[in-house]
């Protein structure tokens, strides 16, 4: 008997710890956009669980960049309506940055939305050499839809130790931050690697922004650089890099055929990779965003240590790559390119079904016909630099290719709100 009345005192325990009196709907930061001149307030708004029920204490405390509201609320009895209460929890000047709310409570819940947690403080006070800084761009990674590359070029001799970027929208909320990994901001391009917030609503492109470049781990906000951002990289395709090569081993030599096929299966590029007197080679291709697969093969055991895979930027970062098996196996690397970018207005789409668009190449010219009027056409190499434009406004047109090196080239039709390509081989 002692045994079960000692078990329902625990469970009676553990209800009445599990019980909230107060309960938080909304984080509110009062001034909204704060300096480190002003006073900080932070109130709570919600509701307390009864007519009886109250807050009995409410305090901050700041460790680094994180604000800890300490809260107890209690209830000794009363009607169980809930009674709308807003708490306000005087926090004082902070210095600039980017701060994190943590409700650390007593009866107390945090049902506030998760943006509502972090805020921040601007206008700590920029280094000089701030306006050396030459933001690039700023884009999706390649291959991973949850990262924000950012280029930047630093032209001070400034160094920016251990940096670190931070996006913001128009609203001062965090949409990707980087942890820093590189020693300093030198002066030749250099790509920065943002994770994007997993609560984040990211606005559609292009829209307005700003970075903030934090130094020494996060220690001192040295730079506030406001940006006009368009994640998606400019049309009709990207310079793709295919690549192969032997990182250890036994020499190899060989020749290594490889495909690129879209999401419907289809070859869209396709060539012969060599190793030998150097021992790695790639080839360059220009893509819209979308699915692939890149295949490669080689009959014959070779040896080595063989990585191939596919870069849209500096290789190490913006790569897909994988360890190659030679000897007859049919090596296949799936990846996405530019994945929130597929369909949008930066972007090439695959051909809709029943589309009826002819290209092909005669006689030293480019012959362009559909069913429908064209629009303007127009010839791109492989690195998406324009060859030739005609303005089409009927259903055939031909390109002059006169002047244009041999190789692999993409014709692009522009016409009624729709944009369609094709490749085709000019001799």
């Amino acid at each position: 008997m002692k045994h079960i009345l000692f078990a329902a005192l625990s469970v009676a325990t553990l209800v009445v710890r599990a019980q909230t009196y107060f309960y938080v709907d909304h984080i509110t930061v009062v001034p909204g956009t704060p300096t480190p001149q002003d006073n900080i307030t932070i109130s709570l708004s919600g509701g307390l669980a009864s007519t009886g029920a109250y807050v009995v204490s409410a305090s901050a405390s700041v460790t680094g960049n994180t604000v800890t509201l300490n809260v107890v609320a209690a209830d000794p009895g009363g009607f169980t309506v809930i009674v709308p209460h807003t708490e306000q929890i005087p926090v004082g000047p902070l210095p600039a940055g980017t701060y994190t709310i943590v409700i650390n409570g007593t009866f107390v819940g945090d049902f506030a939305p998760q943006p509502e947690h972090t805020f921040v403080v601007s206008g700590g006070g920029q280094l000089p050499a701030c306006d050396s800084l030459d933001v690039i761009s700023v884009h999706w990674a390649p291959f991973d839809p949850g990262t924000v590359e950012v280029m930047v070029s630093n032209g001070s001799s400034e160094l920016f130790d251990y940096p670190a970027f931070v996006l913001l929208d128009d609203q001062g909320d965090t949409l990707a931050m980087e942890q820093p990994v590189f020693f300093g901001i030198g002066g030749g391009p250099q790509i920065h690697a943002l994770t994007v917030h997993p609560l984040a609503q990211v606005p559609a492109s292009p829209f307005t922004a700003t970075l903030h470049l934090w130094t020494s781990f996060f220690d001192s906000l040295a730079c506030e650089l406001p940006v006009n951002v368009d994640l998606c990289p400019p049309g009709p395709c990207v310079p793709v890099q295919v690549h192969l090569g032997n990182f250890g081993g036994a020499i190899v030599t060989g020749l290594f055929d490889w495909n690129l096929l879209d999401g419907g299966g289809n070859t869209v590029f396709s060539g012969t990779l060599e190793l030998g007197a150097l021992e790695f080679d790639s080839a360059t291709v220009c893509l819209p965003p979308g699915s692939y697969t890149l295949t490669m093969v080689q009959p014959q055991p070779v040896g080595g240590q063989l990585v191939y895979g596919v870069s849209a930027g500096p290789l190490g970062l913006s790569t897909v790559s994988e360890s190659f098996v030679s000897g007859g196996t049919v090596n296949e690397l799936p990846f996405t390119l530019y994945e929130a970018c597929i369909n949008a207005g930066q972007s090439v789409g695959e051909a809709p079904a029943g589309d009826e668009l002819n290209v092909y190449q005669e006689g030293g010219r480019v012959v362009v016909s559909s069913a429908e009027p064209l629009g303007v056409v127009e010839l791109l190499d492989m690195r998406g630099r324009s060859c030739a434009q005609v303005p089409a406004g009927g259903t055939r047109c031909v390109l002059t290719t006169d002047g244009v090196a041999a190789g692999v080239f993409l014709v692009r039709v522009v016409g009624d709100g729709t944009v369609r390509t094709r490749r085709v081989v000019v001799p």
